[in-house]
């Protein structure tokens, strides 16, 4: 059967699809990357592990958008990947941080504005973050990484998969279960084989013997 016409894939675009590339932050790592961080930095690294916002949510946020007395940021549908509002808590940490922050830059409509230009955000973290990285020993980490990593943090910690796919966003479930490990009866099904293949290995080594006998 031919087809005729312009290819509808070449035509609508491939699917879109988030990077499979993870690389995940130890508790170890962590520690020494907020070390060598400057202050500043070690404040957007924080929110960003304990809240799974992208780098540009976080540069770009306004003091509008945190209700400290619900404890709750709300990122309009403007600035959000996905183009839908979403509602993010404060805990403890991010509190923390917001609070101090706010009494040092009320002057500012942003919560991390430019050191030179206050009525403008930060606009990337790159250079300060690959240099806290290099003393700390720390390769192959990116700063969306931390958003990986508090990911995997609360999959591990069994958060239910679809409060961890509202926190930080996700399209669907399905995008969340990557962070997931398998569950007991999987864990159980490989055991069966690797039981299988050893068990394999003692009956031809019966049968060898047998032969030599």
């Amino acid at each position: 059967m031919r087809f005729y016409g312009r290819n509808p894939v070449t035509l609508a675009g491939l699917i879109p699809t988030e990077s499979m590339r993870e690389r995940i932050l130890t508790f170890a790592e962590e520690q020494k990357l907020l070390e060598n961080s400057p202050p500043y930095l070690k404040d957007i690294i924080k929110i960003a592990l304990n809240t799974g916002m992208r780098q540009g949510e976080i540069l770009s946020l306004l003091w509008d958008w945190v209700d400290l007395e619900n404890n709750i940021i709300l990122l309009p549908q403007t600035h959000t990947k996905s183009k839908k509002q979403r509602l993010i808590p404060i805990n403890s940490v991010v509190r923390s941080i917001l609070l101090e922050r706010k009494i040092k830059w009320a002057v500012s409509e942003f919560v991390f504005p430019n050191s030179s230009d206050y009525s403008k955000h930060l606009k990337e973290v790159k250079k300060s973050f690959k240099t806290a990285c290099r003393l700390s020993g720390i390769t192959g980490l990116t700063f969306h990484d931390l958003r990986h990593t508090c990911a995997t943090r609360l999959v591990e910690a069994n958060v239910p998969l679809h409060a961890v796919t509202k926190l930080l966003g996700h399209s669907s479930v399905k995008v969340t279960e990557r962070y997931s490990h398998p569950d007991e009866s999987v864990n159980k099904a490989v055991e069966v084989l690797a039981q299988l293949d050893e068990n394999r290995d003692k009956s031809v080594t019966m049968e060898k013997l047998k032969d030599e006998e």
